[in-house]
């Protein structure tokens, strides 16, 4: 399906004039839809046929949000517009293609919720390194090679009810853009796109309920 119907109903603006116009470069779209919106949204995607998903996922202590959306399983090239508008790429021979959410609640926002969205390349090593903690100590982690996308990082401030939308815009079409790589794929001949809505759900664990 074609997804520009879709963004009829998205805010777009929840984003800056000058990131909205990077990401579109690069064959990236990113706003904010109303829990209002939805209908019409969901009424689209019906029309369409297209078909749906519905995951629920847990950000654990605080750590950023990964949302997997391919593997590389032969080398891939990506190109992207950086933030100083060069357009430079890079080849991969394997890796996952993660949409990364950083977050941060405001209670006194009446409970809004700022995501901030980066796409990058990760590849876990299958090994362990020692990494120093904020603490001070030293522990060891998993070895992950990881490349973040320069000038692609995009923060959306939602209310309670709203959600995250993420697709691939118009220029989506050359497929060696990122836009392309992490949001549309070919089958049989055919073009499909894929968008992602989240809708953030923040709780108070019990045990930070103990402790007050």
């Amino acid at each position: 399906m074609s997804s520009r119907k879709v963004w009829n109903h998205v805010d777009e603006q929840r984003v800056s004039v000058e990131t909205t116009a990077q990401l579109a470069r690069n064959g990236l779209r990113i706003g904010a839809g109303a829990g209002g919106s939805w209908p019409a949204i969901a009424a689209i995607l019906e029309a369409s046929e297209a078909r749906t998903s519905r995951d629920q996922l847990l950000a654990q202590g605080g750590a950023p949000l990964l949302i997997e959306l391919g593997a590389i399983h032969d080398s891939e090239s990506f190109f992207a517009y950086g933030s100083d508008q060069r357009l430079e790429g890079k080849t991969f021979d394997e890796g996952s293609k993660v949409l990364r959410l950083d977050y941060a609640l405001h209670p006194h926002l009446s409970g809004a919720t700022e995501l901030v969205a980066h796409f990058e390349i990760r590849h876990d090593r299958g090994e362990l390194k020692w990494e120093r903690q904020p603490d001070g100590s030293i522990r060891q982690a998993p070895a992950i090679d990881q490349h973040v996308f320069d000038g692609l990082e995009a923060a959306v401030t939602l209310d309670v009810g709203e959600f995250l939308v993420v697709g691939p815009s118009q220029q989506a079409e050359n497929e060696y853009l990122v836009g392309s790589r992490f949001l549309t794929q070919r089958d049989a001949g055919k073009r499909y796109e894929t968008l992602l809505f989240i809708t953030p759900q923040p709780f108070q664990s019990a045990s930070v309920r103990q402790r007050r």
